[in-house]
C-alpha cells in the first residue's frame, strides 16, 4: 500500500472509530448496540489505525501486541451478537440483492463460531507476543 493510502486508511479507521464514540456519547437512536459495544467497536477501529501507523513508520517487532487486543474485541463484538439477548439479528444478501433479515439460531450460530475462533486466535496470539517479549528481554540480559 502507498503511503498515500496509509494515511488514509488511518484516517477513516480514525474517522469511523470517532462517530461510534460520539454515537455512544450521546446515545444516538441510530445505534442499535449498547455504548460498550460501540466503545468496543471504536476501540478495534483506534488499534487498527495505530497498527497501520506503525507500518506507516517502519516500526517493526516479530509479533505485534495490538493483534491480540483487536482480535479481542473482535470476539467481544460477535459474542455480544452470539449470546446477547438485546442483539437484534442481522440481515444476509446474495449477489447484492435485498437483504433477508435473519433472528435466533440463523444469527447466532455463525456469529458465535465466529467469535470462538477469534478467541482462540487472541489467546494464540496473545501468548506469542508474550514469547517474544520474553525472549527479546532475555536476550538483552548481560
Amino acid at each position: 500500500m502507498p503511503v498515500a493510502g496509509h494515511w488514509l486508511a488511518i484516517f477513516l479507521l480514525t474517522l469511523v472509530g470517532g462517530l461510534l464514540v460520539r454515537a455512544a456519547i450521546i446515545r444516538d437512536p441510530g445505534l442499535h448496540v449498547p455504548p460498550v459495544v460501540a466503545y468496543i467497536t471504536a476501540a478495534v477501529f483506534f488499534m487498527a489505525a495505530v497498527a497501520v501507523l506503525k507500518q506507516l513508520l517502519g516500526v517493526q517487532s516479530d509479533v505485534d501486541g495490538l493483534a491480540p487486543l483487536i482480535l479481542a474485541g473482535l470476539t467481544a463484538i460477535g459474542g455480544w451478537i452470539a449470546l446477547s439477548p438485546e442483539s437484534g439479528g442481522c440481515s444476509m444478501s446474495a449477489d447484492d440483492g435485498p437483504g433477508v433479515e435473519v433472528s435466533g439460531l440463523g444469527c447466532r450460530i455463525p456469529f458465535g463460531i465466529g467469535a470462538f475462533l477469534t478467541g482462540m486466535m487472541s489467546v494464540y496470539s496473545g501468548l506469542a507476543w508474550l514469547r517474544a517479549r520474553k525472549t527479546r528481554n532475555s536476550s538483552m540480559k548481560p
